[in-house]
């Protein structure tokens, strides 16, 4: 379990002039009860050449009594994206659904030692609850409370949330959906007091590091109600957002050792507009100075979200950056409401050194009014064309390296200051040391950063594997083998049956996990052997991708039954040819 930290003794409090210098930039809350629970969590040091060098601990530090300190305390953080939020099937397997691996206390590590001090854990409930009374399976509530008891061990403050159980009205089974409807809003509300309370009641014991974000993004999913999903000046619906948050607060106060948690609430669809955010009320909450306003800010949008957008960032971009963070400390900080930016995240455009100028001005310009900013990783990093949309892969969570290592030092420089860099060696007894290896990217010439030494041979990871499909077949990688610095998959594959094949033509297409197409179509015809290069798949589970037959009759395509397929050869390179 997690420490909490004993009554401070007048030593310690001594310590306030250097918390307010240094100590609280880098370190997180342990807040002020008493635990029937301890464990001292790690300290971890980044250090480089220069004099100086970046403390990175949760040892010693004054605990937080407000929203404002408290957010301090958590400074720059990091998402575990596209994890426990996926929603694909009910089990324990759908942490790995929607392509990132099965989350490890290394993983984990390595977040932490780049000089993260908060992590936000996004958790869908709903496909793993039961009856009427939403019952949580106990395996997932369990797998839950692993990870997050791993993240408080590594001395991260956590955000813990309810992120993707938000159903369009007409759809909604079990979760919530926006509505003005009185029977949708009961059904939801039920929903939402139940998990928070099963929540509430598993994590009583820990300590103020723990993080409750009440919804993510709550909005009118389709636009069903008001006519547009992620924009409203309709303060009913805020209305219901302050109602749902209301039910979420009030049961979350009434489990015994939650009476003082630090709770983050948001206004529609979390929005970074100023107009969405002024016509939000928070609920009201029975301890004074707990809440924490939370908001996505994804900005500027044609820079950092849109495709494809704007590529550049500009002076233009920068002062609108630089305003919104005074208007955020001028309506709430000023006003003693603590602000995190909950997500964050500059898409990428194979456009590196603007990324890190966007990096320099969003982290620095949040940190000047002490806002968190929690970056968004989905492990999608790899740039197909100009479709630039949702490519917020920072963290290869496989071998625990970053795929831009410049860009994650721009965050930590921002808020740490020059003397911190970035460890890319997965060694941890290593010295920490600034990796600005970049080689341009086969594809297009662009620069970005490489993240591990490419390797000098070509190798085979896959060789006569046989298949009969009806519509698609899925084939598997073998999961031990390291395709880290490996670009492509240069795949053989033979057609060895297919019925009436003289008659129509065939053509192979390879997919991820998500459906994704990851190399171009090709025609075969029996007894040929294709040859063609896919991406190496960072993007799905290696266990689950797919290849697919089509044949086409008249104008359309359709899947084929009943053929025969051997894939002679998938060897992983960095050569496209």
């Amino acid at each position: 379990m997690i420490r909490k930290t004993p009554t401070w003794n007048l030593f310690r409090l001594s310590l306030f002039g250097l918390w307010l210098f240094a100590t609280v930039l880098f370190g997180c809350s342990n807040g002020t009860e008493t635990s029937k629970n301890s464990k001292t969590p790690n300290s971890q040091t980044q250090t480089d050449d220069k004099e100086s060098t970046v403390i990175i601990t949760t040892e010693n530090f004054v605990p937080a009594e407000t929203s404002v300190q408290m957010v301090k305390n958590m400074t720059i953080g990091w998402n575990l994206g596209n994890t426990l939020d996926a929603t694909n099937g009910s089990g324990l397997s759908s942490e790995t659904s929607w392509g990132q691996p099965t989350t490890t206390k290394a993983m984990l590590a390595g977040v932490r030692k780049a000089g993260f001090k908060t992590i936000r854990i996004p958790v869908s409930w709903a496909n793993h609850t039961s009856g009427e009374d939403y019952k949580i399976d106990s395996a997932w509530m369990n797998r839950v409370k692993t990870i997050v008891d791993w993240a408080l061990d590594e001395g991260f403050c956590v955000i813990l949330n309810d992120h993707h159980d938000n159903y369009a009205e007409s759809k909604l089974n079990k979760g919530y959906a926006l509505s003005k409807k009185s029977d949708v809003q009961k059904k939801s509300k039920a929903f939402l007091s139940s998990v928070w309370k099963q929540i509430a009641t598993t994590f009583a014991d820990y300590d103020n590091r723990l993080v409750f974000e009440l919804l993510n993004e709550p909005r009118d999913i389709s636009g069903e109600v008001g006519g547009n999903e992620w924009w409203t000046n309709d303060k009913s619906l805020l209305n219901v957002i302050t109602d749902y948050e209301q039910v979420c607060l009030d049961q979350i106060r009434s489990v015994s050792g939650n009476e003082n948690r630090f709770v983050m609430v948001t206004g529609y669809a979390a929005s970074s507009d100023t107009g969405i955010i002024s016509l939000y009320t928070m609920p009201t909450d029975t301890t004074t100075d707990r809440l924490i306003l939370s908001v996505h800010a994804y900005s500027p949008y044609s820079f950092a979200m849109e495709s494809p957008g704007e590529k550049t960032f500009t002076s233009a971009h920068k002062s609108s950056l630089n305003s919104f963070f005074a208007w955020l400390n001028t309506n709430y900080i000023k006003k003693g409401i603590g602000v995190v930016i909950g997500e964050t995240g500059a898409t990428n455009k194979n456009n590196l050194s603007d990324r890190i100028e966007w990096a320099n001005t969003f982290f620095g310009g949040a940190y000047k009014y002490s806002i968190p900013a929690v970056l968004w990783d989905n492990g999608v990093w790899q740039v197909t064309g100009t479709k630039y949309d949702e490519h917020y892969g920072y963290y290869n969570r496989r071998s625990q390296t970053w795929y831009f290592p410049s860009l994650i030092e721009a965050m930590m420089k921002a808020v740490y200051g020059d003397s911190i860099s970035i460890d890319n060696n997965t060694d941890d007894n290593s010295t920490t040391t600034t990796d600005n290896t970049e080689t341009p990217d086969d594809n297009n010439g662009t620069s970005t950063d490489n993240p591990v030494d490419t390797p000098k041979e070509d190798l085979v990871i896959l060789e006569n594997k046989s298949y009969t499909t009806k519509g698609y077949s899925n084939f598997a990688l073998d999961s031990a083998v390291d395709l880290t610095g490996y670009k492509y998959l240069k795949t053989e594959v033979q057609l060895i049956t297919a019925e009436d094949a003289d008659k129509k033509q065939i053509l192979i297409q390879f997919f991820n996990s998500s459906w994704k197409s990851i190399g171009d179509a090709k025609t075969i015809s029996v007894s040929k052997t294709i040859y063609t290069e896919i991406l190496t798949p960072e993007e799905g589970p290696r266990d689950l991708m797919h290849i697919q037959p089509v044949v086409q009759e008249t104008t359309n395509w359709s899947a084929l039954d009943n053929i025969q397929l051997k894939i002679k050869k998938i060897t992983a390179t960095n050569t496209n040819q």
